[in-house]
């Protein structure tokens, strides 16, 4: 029934999304509607559901939305069936049939692949994700921070928000929710990158290189994985004793910067969404911008402005890149004289797009406006703010422009090893633009001024905040994204050029082997290996079965309580999903309830006034239970297990009128509940 339900759900997206966009942008062909519908399935479905989810119930809207999806797309096909409308509408492929058989089996293979690499890989406790995803998906929205619920959640929670929809509509268990997105939206990605380059250069061959090479494009870093030849060879041949001889696989693959796509799409939980409304974004500016008469130019400015409104939710720092660029490009075109007849247009449809795009990102939730309020008036900042990840005091903005000379991790910025990662790509990426600017100049400059953008931007901003800087490194991402495509379609085309076979198109596929080396041998070794190399961790045993101690307790806390209720736990540590993970992540995963103890991580301490004394609060709660402290920080409840602190559960009935509501197990083990009593029931 599971998989029965999670098919319909993705299907009534997809339905909505093909005929939107059969719509919105005049689109008959099929290759281009099976890439639209995805992400305009997906991304109305959320930007629509996160409006909606201020006003009513989340629960419900998750429904409302959904249905309301499947009624207009179903009217839509009986509109044309009784031809209510005059319009012709004919569907064919654009491309013959050995291609659609590849195209569709590449992007199955993505699909499947990139969905058991996630599916296989340990499931991140963190606080912000599968723990606020499962709090959204019964009722926490507009979300609030799971660790102090007083505080509205400043965090890009798109595909949380997502993941929280899938686990609710369709029973998916949220950790696999969130591996449905990943496989889903990394085959929309492959699929929506070949129809943008295709809908430029009419060559199928092109267009599928250049989206091949954007998924595995990477660096010179797999050489280290050398190396492994000669640690095998030192341990198997000539038996010496070797430390850890296999860590050339984990080598070969590289970490931080200059990675392929395929590592951020399987790394990020939100990679594949933001990658996929970029290109959307791009796909239908052009598609505005290219055509004498567009049909429909309304909604297409409007589903254009929502998609990149949306982006902020997903990636805040790619939503403001892609604006400058939308800004800027229309004023680089009027300096060229062959193309300033273009300014009017451009800037018009710039101006159109980012007038929908701005207000909307800015009101609709998520860090964008808290970021730029921060940013503008730092001593007036929020120290629950989650962007900063710091337990520093608050009185600067948290970035400044300037050249960093190193790191997050105190490297020099400018070192060779960090230049080799970008060497391979950048040497190809020069030749490919001047091709790009000779063929198609406005794509040239929108794509120039976004991989410049996206590289330059860590190079002239830094932070006091050591995990802010850490995060700045987010703006190489895209480079690779954007840089693979031009490389591609520059050697797809070079390589088709040339008549015969010769040395030159040896040479070509020799390039193209040793750009692609990194991102295939990464997605072979997790693949097979998994996710990190060496197994994975069964996610499932992370939540309670059914007539079980704990599954009994989880049972009862979700039937008889509501999203408003709040449980105090007390313990020594709060670790049991890792130092990392979110605390009490095994009470909130398992009951979607908040069990808060005000510190996002255990090992952090904001210091403002307000969260501090929150904090100072619990901390003195958790040695006396005192009353006060207890109705002060809004706990409705008691939740005790055999790991309390000891003596705790005696002072907290000693301090509090307590109704006990639950109670199973034995001595050692044991699950009991009780009921705080305020001061009006007193």
């Amino acid at each position: 029934m599971i998989i029965l339900l999670t098919i319909t759900f993705f299907l009534i997206l997809f339905f909505f999304g093909w005929q939107t966009a059969s719509w919105v942008l005049n689109e008959n062909r099929i290759e281009r509607l099976i890439a639209l519908s995805g992400i305009f399935g997906i991304g109305l479905y959320l930007f629509f559901l996160n409006i909606i989810g201020f006003f009513i119930q989340i629960q419900i809207a998750f429904y409302a939305v959904l249905f309301s999806f499947l009624f207009l797309a179903t009217g839509g096909i009986l509109w044309q069936r009784f031809r209510v409308t005059s319009r012709k509408y004919t569907l064919e492929w654009g491309i013959d049939k050995k291609w659609r058989w590849i195209l569709l089996s590449t992007t199955l293979f993505f699909v499947v692949s990139v969905g058991l690499i996630s599916f296989r890989h340990p499931m991140d406790f963190f606080t912000l994700r599968e723990p606020t995803a499962v709090t959204i998906s019964e009722g926490n929205f507009p979300p609030r921070e799971i660790w102090s619920p007083e505080n509205r959640l400043r965090y890009h929670y798109a595909s949380d928000l997502l993941s929280a929809a899938i686990h609710k509509v369709t029973g998916v268990p949220i950790y696999l929710a969130y591996d449905f997105q990943k496989a889903v939206l990394s085959g929309t990605l492959f699929l929506m990158a070949f129809i943008l380059i295709n809908s430029f250069f009419p060559s199928v061959f092109v267009a599928f290189w250049s989206s091949t090479l954007m998924f595995y494009s990477g660096s010179l870093i797999f050489l280290k994985g050398l190396g492994g030849i000669t640690a095998l060879f030192d341990k198997y041949i000539l038996g010496k004793e070797v430390a850890a001889p296999f860590k050339f696989i984990t080598e070969a693959i590289g970490e931080e910067s200059g990675l392929p796509v395929i590592n951020y799409i399987v790394q990020i939980h939100w990679g594949a969404m933001a990658f996929v409304l970029m290109l959307v974004a791009v796909y239908i500016y052009f598609h505005l911008l290219n055509r004498n008469e567009v049909k429909n130019y309304w909604p297409a400015v409007f589903v254009a402005g929502f998609l990149l409104a949306f982006l902020a939710l997903v990636a805040e720092s790619y939503f403001v890149i892609l604006a400058v660029v939308l800004f800027i490009f229309p004023f680089i075109l009027f300096f060229f004289r062959k193309y300033n007849g273009m300014f009017k247009k451009s800037f018009t449809i710039s101006f159109l797009i980012l007038l929908i795009a701005i207000p909307t990102a800015i009101f609709q939730g998520g860090v964008l406006k808290s970021a730029v309020y921060q940013e503008l008036r730092p001593s007036f900042g929020n120290a629950d703010e989650v962007m900063l990840y710091t337990d520093d005091k608050i009185d600067k903005a948290p970035i400044q422009f300037g050249t960093p000379l190193t790191l997050y991790d105190g490297k020099p910025i400018y070192d060779v090893s960090f230049l080799v990662k970008w060497l391979l790509l950048f040497a190809v990426l020069v030749p490919a633009f001047v091709f790009l600017f000779k063929r198609h100049f406005e794509l040239a400059i929108f794509l120039t001024l976004a991989t410049l953008l996206f590289f330059e931007i860590p190079f002239f901003f830094y932070s006091d905040f050591p995990l802010i800087n850490e995060n700045l490194e987010r703006f190489f991402y895209p480079v690779n994204l954007f840089g693979g495509l031009v490389a591609g379609l520059f050697l797809a085309t070079l390589f088709i050029s040339i008549s015969r076979k010769s040395w030159r198109k040896l040479a070509i596929l020799f390039l193209v082997a040793v750009l692609t080396t990194q991102g295939l041998w990464t997605h072979f070794v997790w693949f097979s290996l998994g996710y990190p190399p060496g197994g994975s961790t069964p996610n499932s045993m992370f939540f309670a079965k059914d007539e079980t101690l704990e599954g009994d307790a989880y049972k009862w806390v979700k039937e008889n309580t509501t999203m408003s209720d709040q449980f105090l736990i007390i313990k020594d540590e709060y670790s049991e999903c890792g130092f990392s993970g979110a605390p009490n992540c095994l009470f909130i995963l398992n009951t979607g309830r908040m069990a808060p103890i005000f510190r996002w991580h255990q090992a952090i301490r904001i210091e403002d006034n307000a969260s501090s004394q929150k904090i100072d609060q619990f901390n003195e709660v958790s040695k006396n239970c005192n009353f006060d402290i207890v109705q002060k920080l809004g706990f409705t409840y008691l939740y005790v297990d055999e790991r309390w602190s000891n003596g705790m559960e005696k002072k907290c009935l000693e301090s509090n009128e307590l109704d006990l509501v639950f109670n199973d197990g034995d001595e050692a083990n044991f699950v009991r509940i009780y009921s705080i009593k305020s001061d009006n029931m007193r």
